[in-house]
């Protein structure tokens, strides 16, 4: 998950690594039926980049238990 945020902040689109491909996503923003994997998480990032440029993550908390993991993070930009 760390690296996931490392390649974000480091206006990184691929995804190859940090997402599986069967990963779900699950954000109020997302729409149900958003690609999963690398690809939807490559689309969702390049949106992102697209309204915030020089947005910044922080994570705030993580937690990973098996197969799960939960991160709170700050987003900070401007439009």
């Amino acid at each position: 998950m760390r690296r996931f945020v490392d390649v974000r902040n480091e206006r990184g689109f691929a995804t190859e690594g940090t997402v599986a491909d069967d990963a779900v996503r699950s954000a109020p923003t997302d729409s149900p039926d958003a690609p999963r994997g690398p690809e939807g998480e490559k689309r969702r990032t390049e949106g992102y980049h697209a309204a915030f440029p020089d947005v910044s993550l922080e994570v705030e908390n993580l937690l990973a238990e098996d197969d799960l993991v939960a991160v709170r993070w700050t987003a900070t930009g401007t439009e």
